[in-house]
């Protein structure tokens, strides 16, 4: 990603000690920039942070100290769910965000969720035109955080609304399965598992595509209230079970793996992902960024050079520790 300097107001993250807000910080200390505060629950006293940076021990759902870490008139940027806690409490840190928020003036907040909030739309192609028909508590959740944070601060903060599809890179979750299933599973049942998965769509996004994004939306000057944005790679024709779990073979010197003809596979995959009750049961679903780059967005990196430094990582991290 190429060094810039960052025209943006003083800036409070929250999350920023998670996965995407960890290589989001790490590409905030390339630029010049006001000082950057990150809201924390697990603040580590001795974690290394740069001159510009100041971690701030706290918690969304303490009001308090959320109304103490953001400064007036600033740009905020909430990367955080927290999964030990219930949906109810996810809820009520929305509503304390955005009371602090209104408080406090800030100009702009940009919220991370995610593009999975369609839930059971049957579309080929998602956009954020897409009607949502979330079915599970998480996707009904985040759903409704949005809606939270866009209702309560409309026409006193900007809200954007960033929805990524599946995030993978370093420190990443996704992804993982494949890689460990491709190293520890028979070569007879790979194959039969390919066969089976074939072409199904991943809609993986490289992490630094979604901080590309986030970094991208920081510094626009069209005044957007409520707009919600989807950031994927599945503009690119490789992010499909197939092609990845033979670029991850690649990159980790196995042979390719081979994919026999199964009859009915993605009517059989149907079945299968409804029986285990999961929303997005269509093989061919894609989700459209247009939308961004419509706007003049350009990603970081393509997907094939992703999943390299995906599996890079793997190995070093994963293999030899």
């Amino acid at each position: 990603m190429p060094k810039s300097n960052l025209k943006i107001l003083p800036l409070s993250i929250i999350g920023g000690t998670g996965f995407i807000g960890q290589h989001l910080c790490k590409e905030l200390e390339r630029n010049a920039s006001p000082t950057i505060r990150i809201l924390s629950r697990h603040a580590q006293a001795s974690t290394r942070w740069p001159n510009h940076f100041q971690l701030v021990p706290g918690n969304i759902l303490n009001l308090e100290s959320l109304n103490n870490f953001i400064p007036a008139n600033s740009t905020a940027i909430n990367l955080t769910y927290l999964y030990d806690k219930s949906d109810e409490e996810n809820i009520q840190s929305a509503r304390n965000l955005a009371e602090v928020c209104k408080a406090k003036k800030v100009k702009r907040l940009i919220h991370c969720s995610t593009a999975v909030v369609v839930g059971r739309a049957k579309d080929n192609i998602i956009n954020e035109n897409t009607v949502c028909i979330p079915s599970t508590p998480y996707e009904k959740t985040k759903l409704e955080i949005e809606n939270i944070l866009i209702d309560s601060l409309k026409g006193k903060t900007e809200v954007v609304i960033l929805r990524p599809t599946a995030v993978f890179g370093r420190n990443g979750k996704n992804l993982i399965k494949v890689a460990n299933d491709l190293l520890s599973m028979p070569p007879l049942i790979t194959s039969l598992k390919t066969a089976l998965f074939y072409k199904r769509r991943l809609n993986l996004v490289c992490v630094e595509n979604v901080v590309s994004a986030i970094l991208f939306l920081m510094q626009i000057n069209d005044r957007m209230d409520g707009e919600r944005f989807i950031v994927s790679d599945d503009d690119e024709i490789e992010n499909n079970y197939y092609d990845t779990i033979n670029l991850l073979a690649s990159n980790f010197g196995h042979k390719p793996v081979k994919a026999f003809y199964m009859p009915y596979r993605y009517h059989i995959l149907r079945m299968l992902l409804t029986a285990s009750k999961r929303s997005n049961v269509n093989a061919h679903r894609n989700y459209s960024s247009n939308k961004l780059f419509s706007l003049g967005f350009e990603k970081s990196i393509q997907f094939c050079e992703g999943v390299r430094r995906f599996a890079t990582w793997y190995n070093k991290s994963l293999l030899h520790n």
